[in-house]
């Protein structure tokens, strides 16, 4: 499973880093995805605050727990969430190859 993470530079801070976590019974040593979208919370605001391109992150070892880095996205200090919609989003099982996963699409808290 994969499952991102947001978590706020410092308080008042409108930078906001951005991970993907992996956790599974097999080990896997990267994840891609076609694109991802960091947006406002409602489904109604279609602001994009972050448009991640297609990409593959190694994670270096294989392992069944992993956290790894994505990038930043600039969201305002008043949002204490996001909505993500993504494309694609795949792992790399070491017994098994490119696997899919489920999609991350839906609102996420802002650590």
């Amino acid at each position: 499973m994969i499952t991102p993470v947001f978590i706020r530079a410092y308080d008042n801070s409108t930078q906001v880093y951005v991970y993907l976590t992996y956790t599974g019974n097999k080990a896997a040593n990267a994840v891609k995805f076609s694109k991802m979208d960091i947006m406002h919370s409602s489904v109604l605001n279609r602001t994009v605050y972050k448009s991640f391109p297609a990409k593959t992150y190694n994670f270096g070892i294989a392992s069944t727990y992993h956290t790894t880095y994505i990038g930043t996205a600039t969201v305002p200090t008043n949002q204490t969430k996001v909505r993500v919609s993504d494309s694609g989003l795949m792992v790399y099982v070491t017994s098994s190859g490119w696997l899919s996963t489920t999609n991350i699409i839906g609102q996420w808290p802002i650590q």
